[in-house]
């Protein structure tokens, strides 16, 4: 007999790629824990005489030959089948393990017979690669599934942890015959009355911190109830702010408390910070489920993992032109018209006695020209209400800035006025695509 589980409250990408192993192995049972997922649950719900799922107790361990695990690797987070490896570590059992995973390793993982771990985004995009190597056909129902897997584990392609192999494996399954309607409508089911209990108060009782530029929210809940879809509630939450990353903690009565993180920023990895405090995930999403002392530390314990799970983010010193062409203030329209055309940029700041006054830009020229005003002062027409910013500014605040402004380059000063550099759109978007040939 052959076992497939996942980790405890399995998600779509766990109980997807148990769906995937299974066709790839040949057949066997799937294990899952309880609770899951709240949208599992509810695909289950509608799927159960499709997607069979067996008891753990009606399971003889002694008639296992293999144990097929995927999503983690840690033995702790497998409760499910926690009666299976006792089994196995008594010498009443003696199957095989095989992992499949896309977190990094832990010292503390499950010894296996053969291990798969690679960084995609799902760890069902590993199994579709297999199933597509193979030449295994995938039904439609389980494409769906496995599409909802990478969808929701990789924020519909958008997570940071997100690569070109999650969006091959995602267009396989479009070929062969995933819904996107039914992914639609499972990914739209939105928050329940619980969960949107939660979201009002995560946003009400949500801590601001500032790391080093990063910007971080943390809050701790009560728990009201259980079989709460935390995991939801922390997504919507950090797409109604303007935060990098977001941690929610879920304290229960007896004292076990629940955190959840999700991030919008690469510079934040969530996993190593919940890996730290003996939970798992990867760069944009994790959890952990702390006991006893741990659970007492919560979120001061949090907070003490977050400087070593934060990386430095880009920021305007590191991007901007160092070299800044300057116009002086007693040129005509005319002859700055000349020096931009001169120097190839759209626009430059005006310095009187070394001092910035203005900024000029070519529109501000053709302004000039149609009131016939090019062998005026510049001074007269430029814009001198300018928005500047400091050297140590992140990137992504500068980006707001030009974006709430309409700005195309930024003067950069340093603490004392002087003009030390130029940022420009073309900067901020050679960040965000990595090309070199955008052009100012």
């Amino acid at each position: 007999m052959r076992v497939f589980a996942t980790h405890d409250h399995a998600d779509f990408d766990g109980f997807a790629a148990m769906l995937a192993a299974r066709l790839l192995y040949g057949g066997g049972e799937i294990v899952v824990g309880r609770p899951l997922d709240r949208l599992v649950h509810a695909y289950l719900a509608l799927h159960k005489d499709r997607f069979e799922v067996a008891e753990i107790d009606a399971i003889d361990p002694a008639a296992v030959e293999e144990l097929v695990v995927v999503d983690t690797r840690q033995r702790r987070r497998l409760r499910s089948v926690a009666k299976l490896l006792l089994a196995r570590d008594e010498g009443r059992a003696a199957f095989r393990i095989e992992t499949w995973d896309h977190h990094r390793a832990r010292t503390d993982d499950l010894p296996a017979d053969r291990e798969r771990a690679e960084p995609v985004g799902a760890v069902v995009t590993l199994l579709v690669e297999a199933l597509q190597r193979a030449g295994t056909p995938i039904d439609a129902a389980s494409a769906t599934a496995m599409a909802l897997g990478i969808h929701t584990d990789t924020g519909s392609l958008t997570f940071s942890g997100t690569t070109p192999r999650d969006a091959a494996a995602l267009a396989h399954l479009l070929a062969c015959g995933a819904s996107l309607g039914v992914v639609r409508d499972t990914l739209r089911g939105g928050l329940d009355a619980e969960q949107q209990q939660v979201l009002a108060q995560t946003l009400a009782g949500m801590r601001r911190l500032d790391l080093r530029g990063v910007r971080i929210g943390v809050v701790e809940c009560a728990a009201t109830g259980g079989g709460v879809g935390l995991a939801e509630v922390v997504s919507a939450a950090l797409g109604m702010t303007e935060l990098d990353a977001l941690f929610l903690g879920w304290r229960t009565a007896s004292g076990k408390l629940s955190i959840v993180g999700r991030a919008s920023a690469p510079w934040v990895d969530v996993g190593a910070a919940m890996t730290a405090l003996g939970g798992g995930g990867h760069a944009g999403a994790g959890s952990v489920t702390l006991r006893g002392d741990a659970a007492a530390a919560g979120m001061d314990a949090l907070l003490q993992q977050l400087d070593d799970a934060i990386h430095d983010p880009p920021r305007v010193r590191d991007l901007m032109t160092g070299e800044v062409f300057c116009l002086d203030a007693g040129l005509t329209m005319a002859q700055a018209e000349v020096a931009l055309l001169q120097r190839g940029v759209h626009g430059a700041p005006v310095l009187r006695d070394g001092a910035m006054v203005g900024v000029l830009s070519r529109r501000d020229i053709e302004r000039a020209r149609g009131r016939d005003d090019m062998d005026r002062a510049i001074a007269a027409g430029m814009a001198t209400h300018v928005r500047t910013v400091a050297p140590d500014l992140t990137l992504d605040d500068a980006h707001r800035v030009m974006v709430s402004h309409d700005i195309g380059r930024l003067p950069v000063v340093d603490a004392t006025g002087a003009v030390v550099g130029l940022l420009s759109r073309s900067d901020v978007l050679r960040t965000l695509y990595g090309e070199s040939s955008v052009t100012s």
